[in-house]
């Protein structure tokens, strides 16, 4: 006796998800099978990336692709006496939405609303850094460049440079500068460095600005008795308060200033005794208001961090203000 089959369903509808970009099966992501009469199924794919929806009604359904993660995909499908025994799709490939940078969930009925907006500005804000270090970039080169042309034309005897000669009868009266704080081990060493400076007596004056807290104090006192007995013009001048930390201890001492120039010292700087006859006689041009010298480097083979502090201080010194 013949049997028919027109009322049977489809015994499963299935199909594998792939991603776009890597071509792997993707696990676990979510599907929808939409009936012509508007009932809906969901399940989720499996290690190897496949949907199966079981005991399906033939007729014509929808398959979505319904998971957060992804980009939605819609694909219709005609179920039809032949599929009875199983109904395979091809393969479908989906690509994946931003929910890698922060998947909020949904938010005023869109799918990661705020993660979104907020990739959205760290990308604009990441493009304006890449514009600042590219203007950054852009300079340095500029200054390099003319680093560069500059020392070739100097080699080429077109850039001739008149040093200023030093005069000791005509050279203006100074006052150095020596701002510390709690510089213990390095205080004796910059006031006896300034004190040996050649330099007229008479126009000459050496402040150390001490803001110290500890033990420093005794010492910086003992050392400018000391240097003082000598017959250099010297004081010390110690705050207990520190209001504007360096920069008010140089403020605060501006009206026992003597000089016409100030020159400034840090602790760990060592000058050289012939300092001021190098630098005071190019203040007879008129257009000179300040003069920086650059620094050397003591303890640059101490170890692989002080040989990279001292490359980018001449890098800084040699090329940047050479460019300039």
């Amino acid at each position: 006796m013949a049997m028919t089959s027109f009322g049977q369903n489809v015994k499963f509808v299935q199909g594998t998800i792939t991603d776009s970009k890597t071509e792997k099966p993707l696990e676990n992501v979510k599907m929808q099978l939409l009936l012509d009469d508007s009932t809906k199924r969901e399940v989720t794919t499996n290690s190897k990336g496949v949907y199966s929806f079981k005991d399906v009604p033939k007729g014509r359904h929808k398959i979505k692709v319904i998971d957060k993660t992804y980009h939605k995909a819609v694909f219709s499908i005609e179920l039809v006496e032949k599929d009875v025994d199983g109904y395979t799709q091809s393969d479908i490939e989906i690509g994946r939405k931003v929910s890698w940078l922060l998947d909020w969930g949904d938010a005023y009925g869109q799918e990661h609303y705020w993660s979104h907006w907020v990739s959205k500005v760290i990308v604009i804000l990441y493009f304006f850094c890449l514009l600042l270090i590219l203007f950054y970039s852009l300079l340095q080169l500029s200054l390099a460049i003319a680093y560069v042309r500059n020392k070739n034309k100097k080699k080429r005897g077109a850039i001739k440079v008149d040093k200023p000669v030093y005069d000791p009868e005509n050279t203006p009266k100074v006052t150095i500068q020596l701002p510390m704080f709690n510089e213990l081990y390095g205080a004796d060493r910059i006031i006896e460095t300034v004190a040996a400076f050649e330099y007229p007596a008479d126009k000459f004056q050496i402040q150390v600005l001490d803001d110290s807290t500890d033990e420093t104090v005794e010492v910086i006192a003992k050392k400018v008795a000391e240097v003082a007995a000598r017959g250099v013009n010297i004081q010390h001048i110690h705050r207990v308060d520190r209001v504007g930390y360096k920069a008010g201890a140089l403020d605060a001492a501006m009206d026992r200033v003597e000089g016409d120039f100030i020159a400034i010292f840090d602790a760990d700087f060592v000058p050289d005794s012939d300092f001021l006859q190098k630098t005071m006689p190019y203040f007879q041009d008129d257009n000179v208001g300040v003069v920086q010298t650059r620094w050397g480097h003591i303890n640059k083979k101490y170890s692989i961090l002080t040989e990279l502090q001292a490359f980018g201080l001449n890098g800084h010194f040699a090329i940047e203000q050479g460019g300039r």
